[in-house]
């Protein structure tokens, strides 16, 4: 199978077992209003985006989310993507590929530039010295984890279909996606 296949294979378990969670009562909890907006609220925030004069909003963690909570998650199933093309990653990859983000972002930091600014490539180019990974394993990796995004990335459709209203408005709406993912990656999530 490919690798898309393998990747929606892989993220069935973890959708069914986000269904079965059992929800938390927070009615006893401090800001219960802040954590789980109603829908009054969420209709006042609705109508405050379609008035802005400029809207504009980050790519994932609001456009797009995640059906896994833990980065971990998502490099695990690299892994899996990656070993299921015929080659072979150790079980302390996931950890590995962490650690280069985090190393790639501070060394981002040191040098003015916005953590959220590196790009697959440069954690890639960290772990080519960690893992003495060969261009070829390189490339397959990448193409390993935006399969592995593109299976647990979904878009806010509530958010997707304000921004259009806006756009049909012809007004002005910016979406922050920093540079780790490629345009073309970004464009197919949202269609």
């Amino acid at each position: 199978p490919g690798r898309e296949a393998i990747a929606e294979r892989l993220a069935r378990p973890l959708r069914s077992l986000a269904r079965r969670r059992p929800r938390v009562d927070r009615s006893s909890q401090p800001h219960q209003s802040e954590a789980v907006p109603t829908e009054a609220q969420r209709n006042d925030l609705d109508q405050r985006i379609l008035d802005a004069e400029v809207v504009s909003i980050d790519l994932p963690g609001g456009l797009l989310t995640r059906i896994l909570c833990r980065p971990g998650d998502l490099h695990r199933m690299t892994q899996e993507i990656f070993n299921a093309s015929g080659r072979y990653l150790s079980e302390d990859f996931a950890p590995r590929r962490a650690d280069a983000e985090v190393h790639v972002a501070s060394e981002a930091a040191a040098h003015g530039r916005s953590p959220a600014s590196i790009t697959l490539s440069e954690i890639y180019e960290r772990l080519v010295r960690t893992l003495a990974l060969d261009d070829d394993s390189v490339h397959a990796l990448i193409d390993a984890e935006l399969a592995a995004e593109a299976a647990v990335l979904r878009p806010n459709e509530r958010l997707v279909d304000l921004l259009w209203k806006r756009r049909m408005q012809q007004l002005p709406v910016l979406i922050e996606c920093g540079a780790r993912f490629p345009v073309g990656f970004v464009r197919g999530r949202l269609h």
